[in-house]
This record gives structure tokens, sequence and C-alpha cells, in this order.
């Protein structure tokens, strides 16, 4: 039997999805059904078409795992402008989906994406804008039901004019 590159090639990507190891976040679920919790500090800036600023807060994440390499769920990002005492603040509700790069019994490193409406609010005015939308990475090291990831990623949202906020993070999961 003659093997060609591309074959050999995605014989060796469909067994490294056959030996797959389960996150190890999911070690007591029960009936299949897995989720995580994430809890991050964030910080980072703050561009729009009104100037720079920036910002710190946190972010607050919900996932269902659906395979070993792929989660769906909700992130809740809220952050504030540190220059300035009374706000302005910004925020995100956004639907994700996480896909696993790399996987093994310890470790993920995740690419997300997720879409959803986004919050400004300051002394003057407060509104929701839809839609938003975010990309970014993270990693994530584990142990039977806990462990540590960073994250860093972008939002594009309306925050009296189009914004981009990228960040960055820490956090745990559990």
């Amino acid at each position: 039997m003659v093997l060609f590159p591309g074959e050999a090639s995605a014989r060796r990507r469909r067994a490294s999805f056959n030996d797959e190891v389960d996150d190890p976040i999911c070690y007591r679920s029960s009936y299949g059904i897995c989720q995580k919790w994430r809890v991050e500090l964030v910080g980072g800036g703050l561009l729009s078409t009104n100037g720079a600023a920036a910002v710190a807060g946190a972010k607050f994440g919900y996932a269902l795992v659906l395979g070993p390499r792929l989660e769906l769920g909700g992130n809740l990002l809220f952050v504030k402008d540190v220059r300035i005492n009374e706000g302005p603040y910004f925020g995100t509700a956004e639907g994700v989906l996480r896909v696993a790069t790399m996987a093994g019994p310890n470790h993920r490193a995740f690419i997300e994406f997720g879409a959803g409406a986004s919050r400004y609010e300051s002394s003057e005015t407060a509104y929701w804008a839809f839609p938003c939308a975010s990309g970014g990475v993270s990693f994530e090291i584990a142990g039977p039901g806990l462990g540590l990831f960073v994250n860093a990623g972008v939002s594009l949202m309306w925050a009296e004019g189009m914004a981009a906020l990228p960040h960055a993070g820490v956090g745990l999961v559990f």
C-alpha cells in the first residue's frame, strides 16, 4: 500500500482525536454532562473613535463541555476606565464557542469566538448596543476540579463610536 503525505497526515489527525483525554475539570460530572465556570481579572485598553483609555475589571464565564475539544457557553465582561473616578464603565454579554487546538491530560489551549451585546455607562448616558464580537486565545492548566488559565483577546463594541477592547487576564476555572 502506498501512502501519500496527505493521507498519512489525515490518518495522524484522526488518530490524535481518537485517543482524546477527558477534561480534568469534568472528573465528577454525571450523565456525561460537564460544565465549567471561569472567573478572571482582566486589564487592557479601550481604543475608540474618541481616544484611548486604560481599563481594568473582571470577566465571568460558563461553558458546557460538548466534547474533549469543544465548549459552548457565555461570558460577561465588566471593565472600568481607570483614569476617571466616576467611570465610564464598559461591558459585554456574549455567547462563546471555544475550540481546543491542543489538549493533554492536564492542559488545554483554546481559540475563542463570541458574539452578543455591549454595555456603555457614564454619568451622562447609558445604553446597550448590538452586536458586539470578540475573539481570543486562552491556555488552561487544570487538575481534578480546579485549574488556572491565562487569556488574551479583543472585543469589538459600540461605546460612543466604534471601539476595540484588547484585554488580557488570569483566572480560575472550576
